[in-house]
Parts: structure tokens; C-alpha cells; sequence
């Protein structure tokens, strides 16, 4: 009887173990005790360093200062890839990304996806990064729950749930508009963070949320992200070229509707209406207004974007639509060109950064001079030198009077062109035991020297480990 008994205890405990197992595999692996401490270390937090007009009552006329913003992005290749919102980092001229552990880096900027609101930065680090995995968008569902990570107001890492409360959605922002809507909460900062499905797949990237008149512009459970499949063709076009490279026509149009299939009387189930031709483009000439296209290389098209996306992919190779004009069907062939809407904004925004690097412990950062920055401080074109990108609060450099969008002219005398000009010029007067360094400057239309300290104590207030206030 004991024997038996022994038996029946452990078939018992063994049919336990087994259905206790069959339900932890069945369970969504996100779900599971700890598995979302393991995506943390490939979601990243972005600080941005920005210009823009002073507009304290105070301010001089064009002066400019400093702004601090904050984003998200994730790990997409452990060698320093990674991707966020080109609204994160547009017109920045310093990216600090800052991994899970804590650890800063700079960051520069690769190319960006103009309209399609997709950067592509790299990080130099001797860390193996861990990157996140795709998923694929296209078989989500609606109800299906997905997990946010990001960074929201600046107040760190954090992580919000929801389900897809609806799919392919246009807002308007580019010609490939097909958003992810979600009532997980999604805030400022969140801008660039990973959307992952319950397998722990990137299914989506945050990118906006609607308000619906908020002031304070909280959450109110409408975020809208990219879907992982665009974003995975934008961010190999941004490897290959630094910008979206992708077929245009010059035609513009709406998907063909039932109230449009009504009203125009029109046999055709699907497709897109011609609402405008640009002049000499490949559809001038070619295309009318008022065509309905219905088909593209045989394939039947399901609407407006479905159209923009197969000519984007076709570029340079000849494509053949099927058209219905005035009742009747007819084929016409044309080759996309490369869609001029790609390079329209500025490049990458970031020359500024990637011209600089060069700090001092005067506290001030600068640059050479492009066109960019003449159009924003309305530098003369004759000026040669560095401009100021930013001047620390409480330095010498501020002390000193200079401020951000001033022209470094010369320092000792030295006419300066690059930044390592002015590092050089600092240790050369350090090594001669000068007390100061003479400067150039051109500031709000006037050339002045300004004389900065190079034996100065920082606060303790602005030394770390210092006294806190």
C-alpha cells in the first residue's frame, strides 16, 4: 500500500509539473517573471542640445540659447546602430545617448528619413550593445496587447502597456503614412522608443500622440508609431545612402472609394484616382488627372499607398500601370526617378556636432562655419572663423561675455578655422604660463577682444560630487 501510494504521489506531482510547464510555454513570453528586465538594455535615452531664440525680455537682438530636449530609441545592431525620430534629433547639434547602465555617448547622426520621421545615429563604444528583434506588423491585430518603453519627459526608463486600437492609420506627415494606433500611454520623450509585441519584438516605433486639445499635452490614450516593416526599409535605405532613396512618379491621387466609385460611375472596385502631375516629371505626359489607376505590373492595387509604396520600391525600373480614362483601359509604362521630397530639408542636422567635438574646460564649444549656421545668426558670407555653439552657464567663457552664435576670429592673434585651433592656442599659452588667451569676436555686429581666464576654479556647486545646494 505504501508503495502504491509513493506511486500515485508522484504521478500526481509529475502530472503537475507538466501542465504547470505546458502553461508557462503557452504563456506570452513577456509575461513571464523578469522578461522585460532583459529588453532594457537594448531601449536607450536620448538628450539633445539644441539652438534656438532667446525670448526672455531681456534678450538682445538675435541672441540665441542653449535648449535641452529628450527622446527614446533602441539598439538595432550590437556594433552602435541605433534608431529613433528624426523629430528627436532634428536641428540638434549634440545627440547624448545614454544606455541602461547609465553610460553617455555621443552619438552622430547617420541620415534621416525626411518626411518618414526615422534617424539613423552610431555610437562608438567598445560595449557589445544588445539589439532589439523585429517583429512583423503586418500580422498584427486589433486588440492585440503590446508593451512601450521609453523615455518619458526626461524622467528615465519606463514602461506603459496597451493594446493596437487600430492599424494603417494617415495622419498626414508622408507620403507612406501607415501608423500603429495604441492607447498605451505615450508622452513627450516616449518620441523614438520601441513598441514590442508579447514575443519581445519590435513591432512599432513611438512617434506621436494626439492631445485632443490638452495643454499640458498628457497622454490620452491615442499614440501612434511606425510599423516595424517601414521601418526596417527605411533604416536599410539610411545605411546604404544617409537619406530615403526611393522611386517617385510626380503623381499625386486618393484611393478610389465606394461614394467614388459612385459618383464616378466607374467599373473598377480598387485603386487610386490622379489628383495632380507635377510638370516634368515621369507621369507628365503620361498620366491625367481624373485616371483611375487599377493595377501596377499585373498586381491590383488596393489603394493610394499601396501605390506609393510599389513605386518607391522601383526605382530606376520601368513599372507598367493600368489605367481607366474616360471608360476605357489602357497601360501605360514609365521609370521612377529618385523622389526629390528625400533631400528637401536640410542634411543630416547635424553638422554642427560632427564639426565640433571640442570642448574646453573655459567652458565654451564651437565650430566651423557652414551655410546653416550663416542663415541662423545671419553671419556675413565674408566672415571667416568658429562660431559659438555653447557657452556654459557661470564659466569664464560666459563670465567673459561670450555667447552662443558669436565669431571666433582669432585667439592669441591666430586666425582659427577648425576647433582644434583653439585647443592648440590654449596649450601653447598654458605651456608660455600665460594667465589669459586673447579673442577675436565678432558679437552682435560688433568685433571685440575678450580676454579668458585659463587659471579658474569652478564653483563647487559645478563640480561633481560637489556640495549640493
Amino acid at each position: 500500500m505504501k508503495l502504491r501510494h509513493k506511486r500515485l504521489v508522484f504521478l500526481a506531482g509529475f502530472v503537475v509539473a507538466l501542465v504547470s510547464g505546458i502553461l508557462w510555454l503557452r504563456t506570452p513570453k513577456l509575461e513571464r517573471a523578469g522578461a522585460i528586465e532583459k529588453l532594457l538594455p537594448s531601449v536607450v535615452r536620448i538628450t539633445t542640445h539644441s539652438l534656438v531664440k532667446n525670448e526672455a525680455p531681456d534678450a538682445k537682438p538675435g541672441e540665441m540659447k542653449a535648449q535641452e530636449s529628450y527622446g527614446s530609441g533602441f539598439v538595432v545592431d550590437k556594433t552602435g546602430y541605433i534608431l529613433t525620430n528624426r523629430h528627436v534629433v532634428k536641428g540638434a547639434y549634440e545627440i547624448i545617448v545614454q544606455l541602461q547602465d547609465g553610460a553617455p555617448m555621443r552619438a552622430k547622426l547617420l541620415g534621416h528619413g525626411g518626411d518618414v520621421d526615422l534617424a539613423l545615429l552610431k555610437v562608438e563604444t567598445g560595449k557589445k550593445l544588445t539589439a532589439v528583434k523585429f517583429g512583423d506588423s503586418d500580422k498584427l491585430e486589433l486588440g492585440q496587447q503590446i508593451v512601450v518603453i521609453g523615455n518619458p519627459f526626461g524622467l528615465g526608463t519606463t514602461v506603459t502597456t496597451g493594446v493596437v486600437s487600430a492599424l494603417n492609420r494617415d495622419l498626414g506627415f508622408s507620403l507612406f503614412d501607415s501608423f500603429i494606433q495604441t492607447d498605451a500611454p505615450i508622452n513627450h520623450g516616449n518620441s523614438g522608443g520601441p513598441i514590442f509585441n508579447l514575443k519581445g519584438e519590435v513591432i512599432g516605433v513611438s512617434t506621436a500622440y494626439y492631445t485632443g486639445g490638452n495643454a499640458k499635452g498628457g497622454s490620452i490614450g491615442l499614440g501612434f508609431a511606425i510599423p516595424s516593416e517601414t521601418t526596417q526599409e527605411v533604416m536599410k535605405l539610411l545605411r546604404q545612402h544617409g537619406y530615403l532613396k526611393v522611386g517617385w512618379i510626380g503623381m499625386d491621387g486618393a484611393t478610389l472609394t465606394p461614394e467614388l466609385v459612385n459618383a464616378l460611375g466607374v467599373s473598377a472596385k480598387s485603386g487610386a484616382v490622379v489628383a495632380d502631375v507635377v510638370k516634368g516629371s515621369p507621369a507628365d505626359g503620361a498620366l491625367q488627372i481624373g485616371d483611375i489607376v487599377t493595377d501596377i505590373d499585373r498586381t491590383t492595387l488596393e489603394d493610394m499607398r499601396m501605390l506609393r509604396r510599389e513605386v518607391a520600391a522601383s526605382l530606376g525600373t520601368r513599372i507598367k500601370l493600368k489605367i481607366v480614362r474616360n471608360g476605357k483601359t489602357e497601360t501605360v509604362s514609365l521609370v521612377p526617378v529618385e523622389w526629390p521630397g528625400a533631400r528637401k530639408e536640410e542634411a543630416p542636422p547635424l553638422r554642427l556636432a560632427q564639426a565640433s567635438g571640442q570642448a574646453n574646460d573655459l567652458g565654451f564649444m564651437c565650430a566651423p562655419i557652414g551655410d546653416d549656421t550663416r542663415v541662423q545668426f545671419k553671419i556675413a558670407e565674408s566672415r571667416r572663423g568658429l562660431v559659438v555653439t555653447e557657452v556654459q552657464p557661470g564659466s569664464p567663457a560666459a563670465d567673459a561675455g561670450l555667447m552662443i552664435g558669436d565669431v571666433l576670429e582669432s585667439v592669441q592673434l591666430r586666425p582659427v578655422a577648425q576647433p582644434e585651433d583653439v585647443v592648440a592656442a590654449i596649450s601653447e599659452a598654458t605651456k608660455a604660463k600665460r594667465d589669459y588667451i586673447a579673442t577675436l569676436v565678432e558679437s552682435q555686429g560688433r568685433m571685440k577682444y575678450l580676454a579668458l581666464p585659463l587659471k579658474w576654479q569652478a564653483p563647487p556647486d559645478q563640480v561633481a560630487g560637489g556640495p549640493a545646494k
